[in-house]
């Protein structure tokens, strides 16, 4: 990926956790009706109920706030926020 093909602004976006697959470092949320893919950037912060905590601790079902960015067609989750 080429820097400019990254979109440096972050967005929030809330939904519900569909899939965890930690071997990829990836989450499928549903957001607004539609399932999106996540690839956790190397130093994604992962925090449930306020403590930082492991990817495999993130479940199918919890309600999750996520900060990402667009790079080209992929989305790229910085932080993930389980309530």
């Amino acid at each position: 990926m080429r820097t400019s093909e990254l979109d440096t602004a972050l967005r929030e976006a809330a939904g519900v956790i569909e899939r965890v697959d930690v071997p990829a470092r990836e989450l499928t949320v549903r957001i607004g009706g539609a399932a999106c893919l996540f690839a956790l950037a190397p130093d994604c912060q992962l925090m449930l109920h306020g403590e930082p905590v492991k990817l495999r601790l993130l479940q199918a079902l919890d309600r999750a706030q996520l900060r990402y960015a667009r790079a080209g067609d992929d989305l790229i989750a910085y932080q993930v926020r389980v309530l």
